[in-house]
């Protein structure tokens, strides 16, 4: 039995930047979202911040996603919620959704985050997009929880009893 394939969760993301964004005197930097954890694609936005200066600092990307200033005080944040005990932290506050991209760039010395719709069903799709209309889309879909597949007799007993099939010597065989 093989495992299901993880997402790395501990390589460096990829950049892309898109075409055209030299034409603003901005680097836009993309984050494409999958089909897995949503969570890895707020501790890319650390990574995928352009070179440039910014106001407050380059900030530092925590695990849970969080963005934090180190110096300053920080302008808001769009698409992040300030945390209510540290003013140079900011949580992300994006609906989840695997079609949402999100763009990362410097503008007056300010970090600011675009999300943008990329699922053809939705009405949006090639279009930004801000908190609230993701947050309202009939087409929006949160990732996918996958679960483990059982691995020894007990977790695969004890799978078949939660699905209330019989348990026989010969399922048990079978499954393995």
């Amino acid at each position: 039995m093989t495992e299901p394939i993880q997402p790395c969760t501990d390589c460096p993301p990829t950049l892309l930047p898109m075409p055209g964004t030299k034409q603003s005197g901005h680097q836009l930097n993309v984050l494409l979202n999958y089909d897995g954890p949503q969570i890895d694609i707020y501790r890319s936005v650390a990574y995928a911040i352009p070179e440039g200066e910014l106001e407050c600092g380059r900030p530092i990307g925590h695990d849970d996603g969080s963005l934090e200033f180190p110096t300053g005080e920080p302008g808001d944040l769009y698409g992040y919620t300030r945390d209510g005990t540290n003013p140079r932290r900011f949580h992300p506050a994006w609906p989840e959704c695997i079609h949402r991209i999100l763009g990362v760039f410097i503008h007056e010395k300010q970090l600011k985050i675009a999300g943008k719709c990329h699922n053809p069903r939705a009405a949006l799709c090639s279009h930004p997009v801000t908190l609230d209309q993701c947050a309202a889309c009939p087409e929006r879909q949160p990732a996918k929880v996958y679960k483990p597949r059982p691995s020894t007799v007990a977790e695969m007993v004890a799978a078949m009893i939660a699905k209330g099939k019989p348990v026989t010597e010969a399922r048990i065989q079978a499954k393995k």
